[in-house]
């Protein structure tokens, strides 16, 4: 009798086994609950990374050029085809257009900003208008300061470029603000 009773101890009741499942299905839920708002926020941040790097290629890109250029050309705007201008002009309230000639292949280069794509564009010489931004950005505005672009001043050429974009990947909407400052390379002489 002893021995029957001793084993009837030893299990499990039925409450206490929905208590114990109850209370890890709420632990679970929890955790996956966090896993999942990682997993969304990883996902999230890997689309801003990548937006981020793509426009800072491309106004690196533009630097890069720009700094080693020379005969600075700004205005509001370029048309669609053409030559690219071969004079100097400042801008020193802004413009959305950029002209430089490149000091290594002797090509003018162009960049403005496409307000019906929403994107950043390169030109060289008579080519066409090639867009340097990824699909993914949304560019809201592009502005170019260029001071000293003349020989006749006393000042080193100097252009400010201004991006603001908009991420468009993903669920959210992410602003970037992007700001550079280039100087010539080259004596304006």
């Amino acid at each position: 009798m002893q021995l029957f009773q001793q084993q009837q101890k030893s299990g499990f009741s039925l409450v206490e086994m929905m208590v114990a499942v109850s209370l890890f299905m709420i632990v679970m839920v929890i955790s996956v609950g966090g896993l999942m708002t990682l997993v969304y926020s990883g996902a999230a941040t890997e689309s801003s990374l990548s937006v981020s790097t793509n426009l800072s290629l491309a106004l690196d890109s533009m630097s890069r050029n720009i700094r080693t250029g020379y005969s600075y050309y700004c205005a509001a705007s370029l048309p669609d085809s053409g030559a690219l201008p071969s004079t100097t002009a400042d801008c020193s309230s802004g413009g959305a257009a950029f002209v430089f000639t490149n000091s290594r292949t002797g090509d003018r280069t162009g960049f403005r900003y496409n307000s019906t794509a929403k994107s950043i564009e390169q030109k060289l010489n008579s080519g066409s208008w090639v867009r340097i931004t990824s699909s993914e950005i949304t560019v809201q505005a592009l502005s170019f300061y260029v001071t000293g672009s003349s020989a006749a001043d006393t000042l080193q050429p100097t252009a400010r470029i201004l991006v603001n974009a908009l991420s468009t990947q993903g669920n959210e909407i992410a602003p970037f603000y992007v700001q550079t400052l280039v100087t010539s390379r080259l004596l304006d002489v």
